[in-house]
């Protein structure tokens, strides 16, 4: 006869993706950043929404038992070529790090900007990545 006392433990790990954007224009006479410019929303969210499901296809998180978040910051030019990709936010872990920016760098360049963005030389992009492990 058998005696034994189960405990399970599920890890469910949830992989999630988010991104904010800035888009300002330089005015040299005044100094001044100028962010009042009208854009249209939906062109311009389905432009993000898309370049944030095919970074979350990249993206090969390692798999820990701890959650962790990293935020990547990068810029998105007229042609859709991305540049300057660099941790903002470090994960604490290099791995995972490392894991962010080449799902990034592994894309290379996205569509062109949409219409309403064309104007700009390029868009900042803040990424965050954030890998939660949920025990039960």
């Amino acid at each position: 006869m058998k005696s034994i006392k189960q405990i399970i433990l599920t890890i469910a790990l949830i992989a999630t993706c988010s991104c904010s954007y800035a888009i300002s224009t330089y005015n040299p006479l005044t100094s001044d950043n100028i962010n009042n410019e009208s854009y249209d929303n939906k062109e311009v969210s389905v432009y993000m929404r898309n370049m944030q499901k095919t970074i979350k296809s990249k993206w090969k998180p390692p798999k820990f038992e701890q959650s962790y978040a990293v935020v990547v910051r990068y810029k998105i030019k007229r042609d859709g070529t991305i540049k300057d990709i660099h941790i903002k936010t470090s994960s604490g872990n290099k791995e995972n790090d490392k894991a962010a920016i080449k799902a990034i760098k592994s894309i290379k360049k996205l569509p062109p900007l949409p219409a309403s963005l064309q104007k700009h030389e390029h868009i900042d992009i803040q990424f965050n990545f954030e890998y939660n492990s949920i025990k039960h």
